[in-house]
């Protein structure tokens, strides 16, 4: 239930974590605006970087080790 909490505007996070936690709050390890994904999806915008990823793999697989830099900006 708590993952929920990515898809709220990040100004009604707190308030929808106390509906659902009936818990005492503490002071979160990450900031709210680090992992919440709202203005992300409004603005259509990926949620993850798994493009930027695949890239990177794709760079640095085996067969693409020697690349010259021309080649890599081809790419």
């Amino acid at each position: 239930m708590l993952q929920a909490l990515a898809f709220v505007k990040s100004e009604d996070v707190i308030e929808w974590f106390d509906l659902i936690q009936k818990k005492i709050r503490v002071v979160p390890r990450f900031p709210i605006s680090t992992w919440n994904l709202y203005d992300r999806i409004m603005n259509r915008q990926p949620r993850t970087t798994n493009a930027v990823e695949a890239w990177h793999n794709a760079l640095t697989s085996d067969e693409k080790k020697h690349l010259k830099i021309k080649e890599l900006l081809e790419k």
